[in-house]
């Protein structure tokens, strides 16, 4: 397996100003010795690149001592792509607290008067994950078959007609949409919709299979089933597989699109329009089907409060597993419901991306000082090409959070890693998996990595422990690398190359 430490396991650091006293002037003359040659060989590799009009930025830092070890522009403002989940996920533990649950509740309204019918409320809370496809796999679950434990609930109650179906999502504001995201592409599941009540990642399934007549309009399966969508199928089956989903903007009117000649068993995904009605939906659906009538579904207004309900269903999610969708498989709904949920957390007002980059900007001044303010925050997944943020900061925030016993495992625990156990077994997860093949067995990577148009991006750190000696403490070294500005020919797979370079020059070195 991987290697993991405890929260306590940093001990080894506390020992370090003994041995430096021990052997004197010796250690350090050599320890910056070996930061020098470092710090040239990684410059000699990417200037030996033809990177045109790449512009990059590299850190790296020993993350026993502190010592920086190589610093190249490490102090110029970059966009991080995906790193920005860094900063996201670490200020989320300080904001939110690692004990910190999402809960999104079902509550009955007692009836007004008399022969009147109660009302349900489901109350959000900004979780991204109720109805995450992955996290309901892990307890071999559907979004379907949770939708179907809440008509249970509803059922126990004794209710068999409802009036309204209320909608409280007050907890984040109705801007769903960053409005510096691509719009060409936000129909695309990484620009999903940001509301205070999710659900199924804000996305439709949609699974094409061909019809036996060539020319004809191939079988569509949607998922979750969704009858009162307007869809509108213009596909047609045919000699290639070139099938697409369009939602028409504002609305969830979706079209078909394209050819299709081979039945899909991976879906093709499109984001959903306005999350949380669409939700109410999907329940009301599955109420009248169940035999329970709903009259209507309403949302409350951002004057109205939320009538007093009695609880009759939960879904908790707890934050590690929000911060492991976030940085393993690099969620962007998931990481801007956090920095959402940190608005509404520090100023009890509906979240939004400003008050939410106010509430990590704050967090990370208090773990970086002056150092923070070399940040511009616009979002929390890294979509937006409005992020700002330096190779320094990256670098420092790992290091920071490396040495904190009370957090720093979760947060470890959350990125996505890659490494070799021995000569033949290997492990990885995530964004990671496959890469750093030529690194030695017992030598990890955990980190994040990062692309948009133009960007790519890694940081995370360098665990190298001895498979030999599993009492040997691990080594660990902080990086941070950035590039931006790139163009064909250059591609981020030439990029992630020099990335697993640079990370393998950092480990013969440090590794010695």
């Amino acid at each position: 397996m991987c290697p993991h430490t405890s929260e306590g396991g940093c001990l080894t650091r506390k020992i370090i100003p003994i041995l430096i006293f021990a052997v004197g002037l010796s250690l350090a003359t050599g320890s910056r010795s070996s930061a020098a040659s470092l710090d040239g060989g990684l410059s000699q590799l990417l200037e030996s690149r033809d990177l045109r009009s790449t512009r990059y930025a590299v850190c790296v830092i020993d993350a026993d001592t502190g010592e920086v070890l190589s610093e190249i522009r490490a102090d110029e403002p970059m966009i991080p792509a995906s790193n920005m989940k860094l900063l996201t996920t670490a200020t989320a533990l300080d904001v939110l607290g690692k004990d910190f649950v999402f809960r999104t509740e079902l509550g009955l309204i007692a009836p007004a008067a008399p022969g009147n019918k109660p009302d349900l409320l489901i109350t959000g809370d900004g979780d991204p994950a109720l109805g995450d496809p992955v996290l309901l796999g892990q307890q071999d679950l559907k979004a379907e078959q949770l939708l179907d434990q809440w008509v249970q609930a509803v059922k126990q109650a004794g209710v068999t007609a409802l009036g309204r179906l209320i909608i409280d999502d007050h907890v984040f504001d109705q801007q769903r949409v960053h409005p510096s995201w691509p719009i060409g592409q936000l129909n695309q599941y990484y620009c999903a919709q940001v509301a205070g009540i999710n659900f199924h990642n804000n996305c439709l399934h949609v699974l094409p299979a061909p019809a036996s007549v060539r020319g004809a309009g191939p079988i569509i399966s949607i998922y979750p089933e969704s009858p009162f969508l307007s869809t509108f199928n213009s596909a047609t089956t045919g000699k290639a597989d070139s099938f697409w989903v369009d939602r028409k903007s504002g609305t969830n009117e979706i079209t078909f699109r394209g050819t299709v000649k081979t039945k899909f068993y991976t879906p093709v995904l499109v984001t959903l329009h306005d999350p949380p009605t669409y939700l109410a939906q999907l329940l009301k659906l599955r109420l009248e089907r169940a035999g329970i009538t709903v009259d209507r579904i309403d949302r409350l207004s951002v004057s109205e409060h939320a009538p007093s309900a009695r609880p009759i269903f939960r879904v908790e999610t707890l934050l590690p597993a929000v911060l492991k969708r976030t940085n393993q498989d690099s969620q962007n709904l998931f990481a801007e419901s956090l920095i959402k949920r940190m608005g509404f957390a520090l100023t009890g007002t509906p979240g939004n991306w400003d008050n939410g980059a106010a509430a990590v900007r704050h967090a990370l001044t208090k773990r970086l000082g002056t150092l923070a303010a070399g940040a511009t925050i616009a979002d929390g997944s890294g979509l937006s090409r409005d992020n700002k943020v330096t190779a320094r900061i990256l670098a420092e925030l790992l290091y920071a959070m490396h040495q904190d016993e009370q957090v720093g495992l979760t947060f470890k625990n959350s990125l996505s890693y890659s490494g070799k156990i021995d000569d033949q077994a290997r492990e990885g997860n995530g964004t990671l998996s496959g890469r750093f093949k030529k690194l030695p067995a017992g030598h990890w990577v955990y980190g994040k990595s990062g692309y948009i148009r133009g960007v790519s991006s890694l940081s995370g750190y360098l665990v190298i422990t001895d498979p030999n000696d599993p009492e040997k403490p691990p080594r660990t070294t902080v990086f941070s690398f950035l590039f931006n500005g790139f163009a064909p020919p250059i591609s981020n797979r030439d990029l992630k190359a020099i990335q697993d370079r640079l990370v393998l020059m950092i480990d013969q070195e440090v590794g010695q």
